[in-house]
């Protein structure tokens, strides 16, 4: 699937996780005996659905709300209350009783090193960020430039 507009980084379809369903499923919400160990980005998702659907979070949750502004409610002090400012609510705020932030790096920009000569080079040129799939990679030689968990990944 590509990734929709505004989306950031996308999981590319061969990921499979480096931290075990032990580790990073919810304590309330186990993953299920007979998922794999390390589970692949579909079962991933597939459990966060599962989770949702469970404790009736769906109707709670709003894909494709831009948030502008998080401040305290006038009665912070004695409510602990914030207001969010987002740009699809008919009144343009609401008040929770908590905010938590967490974008995580799923939706930095990418970082492209300029490398010297690159320019001549005819080959493809593609940043993780926009790696789907290893279809256009097939049966070719291929150079993974990179120093973290992304370039091991789409190495292996």
């Amino acid at each position: 699937e590509d990734a929709r507009p505004n989306q950031g980084a996308a999981m590319f379809k061969s990921v499979v996780s480096n931290i075990s369903k032990n580790m990073v499923s919810y304590s309330d919400f186990p993953f299920p005996e007979d998922a794999p160990l390390y589970p692949t980005h579909e079962r991933m998702h597939q459990y966060l659905h599962e989770y949702a659907n469970h404790f009736g979070l769906l109707p709670h949750i709003r894909l494709g709300t831009q948030v502008t502004k998080v401040e305290e409610s006038k009665d912070h002090v004695t409510s602990g209350k914030w207001v969010v400012h987002t740009t699809d609510t008919a009144n343009k705020h609401e008040t929770f009783d908590a905010v938590m932030i967490s974008n995580g790096s799923a939706f930095a920009r990418p970082v492209e090193p300029d490398v010297p000569g690159h320019e001549s080079f005819q080959g493809m040129k593609i940043h993780s960020y926009k790696y789907r799939t290893n279809k256009p990679f097939e049966d070719k030689r291929v150079l993974v430039v990179g120093s973290s968990n992304t370039a091991f990944d789409l190495a292996v």
